[in-house]
């Protein structure tokens, strides 16, 4: 899939050459956003309150741990009736527990989207006056979203447009 891209990307490339010549700058979108405080900051509020679930979550898997263990301790004493009833019991505690598990894993995935969207709209107003000022035509990222890297050579730092998207982004 990423070689179609490119390989399409190559032939928009030259066919647009043989009519203008195209103005090409390239970013690395990761790079730009750890250079703001407010990513920082945003990236801490989230591992703060993943800690605070994780802790959460830590203290209730204990719990039900020490139930199932205390159960089958006493599991052969127990007749068909009360070991049916507590099983019973335990299978309900652990399926509150895997339910509020992915209760916090939807929480924390919604506060990162929610700290997180501003700041990548302000970086994504940034790239575009920053492309517009120097008049790009393509604006490349230096990387996918899975990391790897799409800018295999470029003789010309001048093209790398990063640094003065993270400018624009704090002059705001």
């Amino acid at each position: 899939m990423k070689r179609i891209l490119l390989s399409n990307l190559f032939i928009l490339l030259l066919s647009a050459g043989a009519f203008a010549q195209l103005k090409v700058g390239y970013m690395n979108p990761q790079k730009a956003l750890s250079s703001l405080p407010e990513y920082e900051a945003a990236l801490n509020q989230v591992n703060n309150l993943l800690t605070q679930r994780d802790a959460e979550l830590t203290s209730d898997a204990n719990s039900l741990q020490t139930q199932v263990t205390e159960y089958q301790e006493i599991a052969a004493s127990l007749n068909d009736q009360q070991r049916l009833a507590t099983e019973t019991q335990l299978d309900s505690l652990n399926q509150a527990y895997l339910a509020k598990r992915q209760s916090f894993q939807d929480e924390i995935q919604t506060r990162r989207a929610q700290l997180l969207q501003p700041i990548i709209a302000k970086v994504n107003s940034a790239l575009e006056a920053v492309a517009e000022e120097l008049k790009l035509d393509i604006v490349l990222n230096q990387q996918t979203s899975v990391g790897d890297s799409i800018i295999y050579y470029t003789s010309d730092d001048q093209l790398d447009i990063t640094d003065q998207v993270v400018a624009k982004v704090l002059e705001q």
